[in-house]
C-alpha cells in the first residue's frame, strides 16, 4: 500500500523545491527570530515596573462543609496530599 502511494505521489512531489522550502523557512526564522528577540528586549528595557508595592499573594484555604477542611496552600505538598486523602477516606 506504502509503495503504491508513492508511486502515485512521486510525479508531483519534487526533492529539490522542498530542500529550498526548507532551506528558505530556516532562514526567514532566523532573521525574524532576530528581529522580535531585540525589539521584545527592547521594550522590557523601557519598562518601568514599580515593584516595590508587590506583595505576595496570601496562602488560601478551601472548606469542604463537611468536615471544614479541604486544601490549604501554606502546606507543603506532601502534607497536602495526606491531609486530601485521609478527608477522602
Amino acid at each position: 500500500m506504502e509503495k503504491i502511494i508513492i508511486e502515485a505521489l512521486e510525479p508531483y512531489f519534487d526533492r529539490d523545491n522542498y530542500y529550498n522550502v526548507i532551506s528558505q523557512n530556516r532562514r526567514l526564522q532566523g532573521i525574524i527570530r532576530g528581529k522580535i528577540k531585540s525589539e521584545i528586549k527592547a521594550i522590557i528595557d523601557n519598562l518601568e515596573l514599580d515593584t516595590d508595592d508587590f506583595q505576595f499573594p496570601i496562602s488560601k484555604r478551601i472548606e469542604n462543609e463537611s468536615d471544614g477542611f479541604l486544601l490549604d496552600t501554606s502546606k507543603k505538598y506532601l502534607d497536602q496530599l495526606v491531609s486530601y486523602r485521609k478527608h477522602k477516606n
